[in-house]
């Protein structure tokens, strides 16, 4: 018997105070690393006007197993989120990098059901397929970029022999660039960055190999004035509003110290007013 992915896990970043319960909820969706984490920042820039929840990918447990697709982590992630919290008068989702994909397949899952949601996507690229399929030392280069990165210590330099050495030398070489492993618990690290590697990998290609249908949704797509990301081709999927933002900064620190003020206050912005209901035609 093989074990099956779980729906991923809702994490509360930020309930606020006594009168939470009158502030809407906001559904942050994790990008290719799965992680909640990198959400912590902007969901205390909401916290004064928003409760703000993350969902974490399914994998990064021990014993795990990443989802596939994009329409199946949104399936299981609907799920999570009425099991969690119960039915919302209107959605607000919002996603950085991939995070935002997965949003707007559950923006269209709502919608399907006849529930409403407005979707905030932060420098998300719109999905293109790979030419052919990439080396596990391919992604392990962009899973290391990514990590370190992320943590504000950027990897740029491999070694000449990257792609000849084990899995485990590589992710060996980034356990000594974030100086961690340096005792005992070694290998524990390097089964920890192995299992995270495979969840950014599943998700990796389940964000490439989506293809994104028709929604009716109001978006705001924010984009890093740095990066300058290939976001164009969500026009002719998105029915309803689409407000598009450029802010200053890199792909990483816009949700990071103060790059994450001005996404705040235009997350905020699109997030304001009162809850609408979808109707289906």
């Amino acid at each position: 018997m093989h074990a099956q992915p779980h729906g991923g896990s809702l994490v509360s970043l930020s309930t606020g105070s006594a009168d939470h319960g009158s502030r809407r909820p906001v559904f942050c969706v994790h990008a290719v690393s799965g992680s909640a984490a990198v959400y912590s920042v902007l969901a205390s820039a909401l916290a004064p006007e928003f409760q703000v929840h993350a969902i974490q990918a399914a994998g990064l447990e021990a014993g795990g197993v990443p989802h596939t697709s994009v329409e199946e982590m949104a399936s299981a992630y609907l799920a999570v989120m009425d099991n969690e919290l119960g039915p919302v008068n209107e959605y607000l989702l919002c996603g950085w990098s991939m995070g935002g994909v997965v949003s707007f397949e559950l923006a269209r899952l709502l919608e399907r059901r006849g529930d409403a949601a407005r979707v905030a996507m932060i420098d998300t690229q719109f999905p293109t397929p790979f030419a052919e399929p990439p080396s596990t030392a391919a992604f392990t280069r962009w899973y290391m970029r990514d990590v370190t990165a992320s943590l504000g210590s950027p990897m740029s330099a491999f070694a000449a022999d990257f792609d000849r050495l084990s899995q485990a030398e590589r992710l060996g070489t980034l356990l000594d660039h974030l100086k961690l492993g340096r005792g005992g618990d070694r290998e524990w690290w390097l089964g920890e960055m192995q299992r995270r590697f495979e969840v950014f990998r599943a998700n990796l290609m389940a964000a490439t190999e989506y293809r994104p249908r028709p929604v009716s949704a109001e978006v705001l797509l924010v984009q890093s004035s740095q990066d300058a990301l290939p976001v164009s081709g969500w026009e002719p999927v998105i029915r309803g509003r689409l407000t598009r933002v450029e802010v200053p900064g890199n792909h990483y620190t816009m949700l990071a110290g103060d790059g994450v003020g001005p996404v705040s206050a235009l997350v905020a912005k699109h997030f304001s007013g009162p809850a609408r209901r979808f109707e289906l035609a």
